[in-house]
């Protein structure tokens, strides 16, 4: 949940600010939105938990991976091509890219 409830977190900071946080800035603006965005429990373990994966978040959230980002603009401009040209169906399905291991 925390890494979702990040996401949802950025989501809102982009929208209200127009910019991605930084985290020396923003670490406490951006903390509190992610505790409002999700009911986060307040036993000492998963706060904790929860401010670490938010701290490494925020850390990361500007950093670009660009393999990653190649093979989903390959993916994408496949299906663009597949849309436009009517030759074969587009895939219709939600990806979802989960590297917490």
């Amino acid at each position: 949940g925390a890494i979702f409830g990040c996401f949802q977190a950025l989501n809102r900071f982009v929208n209200e600010h127009g910019r991605m946080p930084m985290y020396d800035k923003d670490r406490g603006a951006f903390s509190s939105l992610v505790e409002s965005e999700w009911n986060v429990s307040k036993d000492n373990y998963a706060e904790e938990d929860w401010n670490r994966h938010c701290r490494n978040f925020l850390r990361t959230c500007r950093a670009k991976f660009v393999p990653l980002q190649a093979i989903f603009a390959a993916i994408a401009s496949q299906e663009c091509l597949k849309a436009v040209s009517g030759l074969y169906n587009p895939v219709h399905q939600f990806l979802l890219y989960d590297c917490d291991e």
